[in-house]
């Protein structure tokens, strides 16, 4: 009997996300610490199933005393400031950076971390960690691309899509 080989899992440290416009499909150039090299694609049908958990493990974050709409709102917004004062380099895929297409996706916990894992199904396979921040940072930057792309944004909850929405929220005062 013989035994299937598998490729190793490659290890995203970080990626940039990139409207396809071409194929209507959300790009990711990943980085691994080594600097190899992936680029996945994904197509809204995963993603509007992906999206859903992802943004359940978030809520599930959420700090007790305080409504959780405000501080979920609250929280992508500092976080929205953050990713701004402090940009990362982009990931530019070079000309010979293996591309596939993404048809599972997982979630999964490890230590403290959320493990975000991609697959072809085949023989590709890519995963990220994602700490503290982490997630709510993936899906802001799904939201920017749902935008650019021109897709529903009906997948996304309001404290994701309404960045006032925790400047306009009643107050309370003692």
């Amino acid at each position: 009997m013989q035994q299937a080989v598998t490729a190793p899992m490659f290890e995203i440290m970080t990626f940039t996300a990139q409207a396809d416009f071409a194929e209507d499909r959300i790009r990711l150039d990943a980085v691994d610490e080594q600097g190899g090299q992936c680029s996945i694609h994904l197509t809204r049908r995963l993603m509007d199933r992906f999206l859903p958990l992802l943004i359940q493990r978030i809520e599930q974050s959420v700090q007790l005393g305080i409504p959780k709409q405000i501080s979920l709102a609250m929280a992508q917004q500092e976080l929205r400031i953050e990713r701004e004062q402090n940009p990362l380099e982009d990931v530019i895929a070079r000309e010979e950076t293996p591309l596939w297409l993404c048809r599972t996706i997982h979630l999964f916990d490890r230590e403290a971390a959320v493990v975000w894992s991609l697959t072809d199904d085949a023989e590709n396979t890519a995963a990220m960690a994602l700490v503290g921040p982490g997630p709510r940072t993936v899906l802001d930057i799904f939201l920017l691309k749902y935008q650019q792309l021109e897709w529903s944004l009906e997948v996304f909850p309001d404290w994701v899509t309404q960045p006032d929405l925790a400047v306009t929220a009643p107050r309370t005062l003692n």
